[in-house]
């Protein structure tokens, strides 16, 4: 298990909704930071990188960071560090 930081990512409850098989495509996460703010967040990812689709659910997550407009994120549970890193690969290249 391997405690992270990065910047700009959501909060649990959003974070775990994405996960789910089609929340993705389903749903649109409102913004949840501001300019005037900096917003700090936790993510329990719970086993990430340790699913059936992790391409899938890389992009989930990258989609969730992003919309979410938040700050800085912590993040635990991390099942698959290389998973991890293509994760903050794809959010350092704002793909989403």
């Amino acid at each position: 298990m391997h405690n992270t930081i990065f910047v700009r990512p959501l909060s649990a409850a959003l974070l775990v909704l994405s996960l789910l098989p089609g929340a993705a495509r389903a749903q649109t996460l409102p913004p949840k930071g501001s300019e005037a703010t900096f917003e700090v967040a936790t993510w329990n990812i719970k086993q990430f990188g340790d699913a059936t689709d992790v391409d899938r659910q890389i992009a989930n997550a990258v989609r969730v960071v992003l919309e979410s407009e938040i700050d800085l994120f912590a993040v635990q549970e991390i099942a698959d560090q290389s998973a991890f890193d293509r994760l903050l690969v794809d959010l350092g290249n704002g793909r989403g």
